[in-house]
């Protein structure tokens, strides 16, 4: 009676689940450990782009938040202080197809998508070649990015180091 307990509350109780934000540290004044690394970092439930942009601030006093998504120049990378870049980013589990075919809850689904994942997604749109005044959408183009982590999310610690990330557009 207890293990079917147990199941029935992890099929019908209601889960909340978690942001991801890739994190860039630029400038020379982070520690080596950070310094012009990207991480992983998993939010709090229910946790938005501007909140844990005010964490980070809180831990990083000093630091400036970048206001653009693209890749920062080497200007911002060698210069003196410290800049932070951050954006959400989706979770992609390691096997999408893992249920296919089976009457599997859709909250154990959810789980398995933002649970033990080392790959990570974002879209950026952008405008190639000169932007169309009359249909901006006819220049719009969008580069998709996926980041690979040296760990699986969650773990101990609440981020991983990118260690790869190949482009697409």
């Amino acid at each position: 009676r207890t293990i079917g307990d147990s199941f029935h509350k992890i099929v019908h109780s209601v889960r909340a689940t978690p942001s991801y934000f890739r994190v860039g540290f630029y400038g020379r004044d982070f520690l080596p450990s950070l310094k012009n690394k990207l991480f992983i970092y998993r939010g709090g439930e229910y946790e938005n782009i501007g909140d844990f942009n005010a964490r980070l601030m809180t831990e990083f006093p000093n630091a400036q938040m970048l206001k653009k998504s693209t890749p920062p120049d080497n200007d911002i990378l060698e210069s003196a202080g410290q800049f932070i870049q951050s954006c959400t980013v989706e979770p992609l589990p390691e096997d999408p197809d893992k249920f296919q075919g089976q009457n599997v809850a859709e909250t154990i689904r959810g789980f398995h998508t933002h649970n033990d994942v080392r790959q990570f997604r974002v879209d950026r749109p952008f405008h190639r070649g000169v932007k169309d005044k009359e249909n901006e959408f006819a220049t719009l183009w969008i580069e998709r990015t996926t980041y690979q982590t040296v760990e699986s999310l969650p773990s101990i610690l609440r981020w991983s180091e990118v260690q790869f990330r190949p482009q697409f557009v």
